[in-house]
């Protein structure tokens, strides 16, 4: 519950008001944006929120019970704060969102209304940015219960499997298979030793320097012949020559895979010889 200051308790009830919102947005990698949507900077808090950038939501409707207050922030990119590249990385997914109402003409007073909300989806589709948003009710609906089915459901090196994945860094990139397609790197072979086709796969790459620096790719396929590395999908960004990531093992979650390669079939958490549809669908001969 939000207390209204002193010092706005005169201008809640006064016929005449000058509002504006400001938001706090709080990335994952701790970089911090303060936009509001008046048309000149405003100070609140000690902090010094700036018109440029500043999203234009769309109407909130609050409901009662634990339905989340969902709503979409869109804006143009005018300034150096939202930059092209940070959408396209996917740096402003699960930011946090403080949202107030102030007075801008009295700003010092404090906020009328808080909301914290978290980003949850971000597109740009060349002129704007499109951002989904959701309220706290998102962290009230914890996940009760497991999935089971043939394939593991534990993710490899966590506590539950405790294998531990083989992993690389500082490889080098010697050049890139198919150009500006960004999807199929080749390591230099000093920095990526020998190793059998697909011990790789499933992985991750994660890039360490380059455009692409602190951004991760999951692996479809290796080729130890010209260290081929077969991404999933193709990279933000241009991959140049030079260019570093480390490298770490993955796992399809297969019994046979958990066996053969990571010897650690007795934490393998999937159950191989459950029923599924096969069984169902399967026709039984006719006796006669």
């Amino acid at each position: 519950m939000l207390v209204v200051s002193p010092n706005l308790e005169g201008l809640q009830f006064s016929r005449c008001k000058r509002v504006a919102m400001v938001w706090e947005i709080t990335r994952t990698d701790g970089v911090i944006l303060r936009l509001t949507s008046h048309d000149v900077e405003l100070e609140v808090l000690g902090n010094t929120y700036t018109p440029n950038a500043a999203p234009n939501p769309s109407a909130l409707r609050r409901e009662a019970g634990m339905k989340e207050n969902d709503r979409d922030f869109r804006g143009v990119l005018s300034s150096s704060a939202i930059t092209t590249e940070d959408l396209l990385a996917g740096r402003y997914d699960d930011a946090q969102i403080d949202e107030r109402l102030v007075d801008w003409r009295y700003p010092w007073g404090g906020s009328f209304t808080y909301s914290r909300y978290w980003i949850t989806k971000v597109s740009y589709d060349g002129e704007q940015f499109f951002a989904s948003i959701t309220g706290l009710a998102r962290w009230l609906r914890p996940r009760f219960g497991d999935v089971f089915g043939r394939t593991c459901r534990f993710n490899l090196g966590d506590d539950n499997c405790q294998a531990v994945p083989a992993s690389s860094s500082s490889v080098v990139v010697a050049g890139m298979a198919d150009g500006e397609a960004k999807r199929i790197i080749r390591a230099t072979t000093a920095s990526l030793g020998t190793q059998a086709d697909d011990f790789w796969n499933s992985g991750k790459v994660e890039f360490t320097s380059g455009a692409n620096n602190g951004l991760k790719g999951e692996i479809k396929d290796y080729v130890d012949t010209n260290r081929e590395i077969v991404l999933q999908l193709p990279m933000k960004f241009r991959v140049e020559i030079g260019d570093q990531f480390t490298i770490t093992q993955g796992c399809n979650k297969t019994a046979q895979q958990c066996e053969d390669v990571h010897s650690n079939l007795d934490n393998f958490g999937g159950f191989q010889f459950i029923p599924t549809t096969d069984r169902v669908l399967r026709v039984t001969p006719n006796a006669s």
